[in-house]
């Protein structure tokens, strides 16, 4: 009984991984030219966009802000690649405001896409590189769970787009 546990404790713990890495991942490497120290760190975020995406931007953001305090603020070569169908509007545009205010590169790789409420990343982002494809819709609703009325749904949809177009 104790074997088929164990078995079935390592199985779990090697297929689970933290949840912002399926979503997002970061990679940081210093090297010295001459006498010059120079770090880069990449961003990558990947899959659907949803409410968790924004909190694992920040702490990959975080992380770089803590590699540059310890390597001595060195000369910062830093990017964010994208690759997304899409997802929730209102995270994209937090993660937006946020690359904006760092003013933050971000690229779309040839193999890439950035489409939908990925879009909202993308135009935040103050430096583009777009090699892949880029595409928007109008947004989507899910449907609710509860009974709403036809002028909720118009609300809430004048409430979505005007919050974009402000954006």
């Amino acid at each position: 009984m104790q074997s088929i546990l164990f078995i079935v404790l390592m199985f779990v713990a090697l297929t689970a991984r933290p949840s912002w890495a399926d979503d997002v991942k970061s990679t940081s490497s210093c090297s010295k030219t001459g006498a010059k120290k120079v770090c880069s760190f990449d961003i990558s975020i990947e899959g659907q966009i949803t409410s968790t995406t924004f909190d694992d931007v920040k702490k990959a953001l975080a992380d770089r802000d803590q590699m540059m305090k310890r390597e001595g603020d060195q000369s910062d070569w830093w990017s964010i690649h994208i690759d997304s169908p899409g997802g929730s509007v209102n995270a994209a545009i937090e993660i937006g405001r946020l690359l904006r205010s760092m003013d933050a590169p971000i690229a779309v790789g040839a193999d890439q896409a950035c489409v939908s409420a990925c879009v909202l990343i993308l135009a935040g982002a103050t430096h583009r590189l777009i090699y892949g494809r880029v595409g928007i819709h109008r947004p989507y609703f899910e449907t609710p769970k509860a009974d709403v009325s036809v002028a909720e749904v118009q609300r809430a949809y004048s409430s979505t787009t005007e919050e974009i177009r402000s954006f």
